[in-house]
């Protein structure tokens, strides 16, 4: 059985720092679906993690980071400006997150979304348009907490 793959945008009120929202969202799912890494394939970021990775990841087609080094990265001062991150139970990816110029957020998954509460506002996309970048990617998410 295929699991529905689904797509969003988040929507940020002009007060909202992008970092912050999604910190809230990234330690939901660490610890909801028990998430132990991040593939990360594109990063422009400041800040001193932020710095680092950017450089490590500019001589690398990707780098992986246990899910408590991403949340440091979300939770640093600085800013994310690009950054395209796939969180992996083991090896099966089962969210990937998509930062383009620093303002606009997808989340692409499957199965269950997130609860609302933790989401904020959002508006739906089409999955399908995210095809082309690995192929929508994403497994099924299995619900842990049955």
């Amino acid at each position: 059985m295929q699991c529905q793959k689904w797509a969003i945008t988040l929507l940020f009120n002009s007060q909202e720092k992008l970092e912050h929202r999604l910190f809230k969202i990234v330690i939901y799912l660490v610890h909801y679906y028990f998430l132990d890494k991040c593939r990360i394939s594109d990063l422009d970021a400041t800040g001193n993690l932020g710095d680092q990775l950017t450089n490590e990841i500019n001589h690398k087609t990707f780098i992986h980071l246990f899910s408590r080094e991403f949340l440091n990265l979300l939770h640093q001062e600085g800013q994310i400006i690009e950054l395209e991150a796939t969180l992996m139970e083991k090896e099966q990816e089962l969210f990937k997150i998509i930062i383009r110029d620093g303002i606009s957020v997808d989340i692409l998954g499957s199965g269950k979304m997130i609860p609302r509460h933790i989401l904020g506002d959002f508006i739906s996309l089409d999955p399908e348009l995210f095809l082309g970048q690995d192929e929508l990617l994403i497994g099924a998410a299995t619900d842990k907490n049955r």
